[in-house]
This record gives C-alpha cells, structure tokens and sequence, in this order.
C-alpha cells in the first residue's frame, strides 16, 4: 500500500491548464473594423477561417494534431461570403474568422485535414488551438440559437461582424450577445 499525499494529487490535478480556457485569442483588438478593414485582410491574406460542420472542426491529425486555418476566400469555402462569417478576433497575427458550413457531407479540405469532434481531439491540440476551436463552435452554437428574435419572433440578422444578433424588425430592433456563463466545480473532501 502507497500512501499519497492529497495536497500533492490536488495540487498536480490544478496544474494542469484547461485546453478550452485561456487568453489565446484577442477578441477585442478587431472588434471595430468596418467592412473595408475585412476586405483588406482577406485580399492581404492575413485572414483565416476555421469553418464548423456538425459542430465539429477541422483538424490535421499527422503528424501531430494541429488545428486547420483555412485562408479566407480560397479553397472549398471560397464562397463564404462576410455576412457568414464571425470574427473571432486576433490569433498570432491573424483575423480570425468562423462559419457554420451546413451540408449533408462535409466539404474536402487540403493538407490531410479533417472535421474532427473537439471533444475528442482537443485534449491533443496545443492548448491555445484548442481554445481556438471551442471559441469559433461556441460562437456557432451563439449565432444558431439566436437566428429569431427572443422578445417579438422576427428573423434576426448579424451585425458587427457576426458578434451581435439584431432583431430584423424595425420596431423592436432588440441585440443579442453570446452569454458568458461562469461556472465553478468543485469537489468537497471533508
């Protein structure tokens, strides 16, 4: 028999970072720019897109997992248009896009690259991809719940680059942003 300290346990289990939290993306730095500044990142190429099939996402598994980042307006989802997409934010110098790709199959995707459920793989992304990938299904999963007004039933529409949801009638015109819901877990031991 082995005793083990419990501290030590408590501490180790501490330690370890949650792949899903962290300051990875910068999602204030581009909130403001206009649909000109967009234009110019896409045509620049300093743009990229992580589009979200089935709420699973694109992931090179060989020869170490890593999180696929499509150039935005080349490839299969070229034709993503800016209404479409939501800005993340900034990522090692890139604007971040998302898109909700809603087809039966999922589109072919270059470099080995595979939707891949995050639950499964983000334990073996580099933590900040992880977050990466979660941020861009958590904003997916925003948009879509959000797609008809809460207070009159009206369609919505997306403003400021996909990160508010307005209600598309004129009289009520009423805003929806993502919720951010703290949580705690605990375990008790006493």
């Amino acid at each position: 028999h082995i005793a083990t300290d419990p501290q030590v346990s408590m501490r180790s289990e501490l330690e370890r970072p949650n792949v899903f939290a962290g300051p990875h993306v910068d999602r204030l730095k581009f909130a403001q720019a206009d649909a000109a500044t967009v234009a110019r990142w896409i045509a620049d190429g300093s743009a990229r897109l992580v589009p979200v099939w089935k709420s699973r996402c694109p992931v090179i598994r060989e020869p170490s997992p890593v999180a696929c980042l499509l150039p935005v307006g080349s490839g299969p989802l070229a034709g993503v248009g800016t209404d479409d997409m939501i800005l993340l934010g900034e990522y090692r110098g890139l604007a971040i896009f998302t898109t909700e790709v809603e087809a039966d199959a999922p589109p072919p995707l270059d470099g080995g690259a595979e939707f891949a459920d995050l639950r499964l793989a983000a334990s073996l992304l580099p933590h900040d991809e992880a977050g990466l990938l979660a941020y861009a299904r958590a904003m997916i999963s925003f948009r879509h719940r959000h797609r008809f007004c809460g207070s009159c039933g009206a369609p919505t529409r997306p403003e400021r680059n996909g990160r508010v949801m307005t209600c598309s009638r004129e009289a009520c015109r009423t805003e929806f942003y993502p919720r951010v819901d703290p949580a705690v877990i605990v375990l008790v031991t006493h």
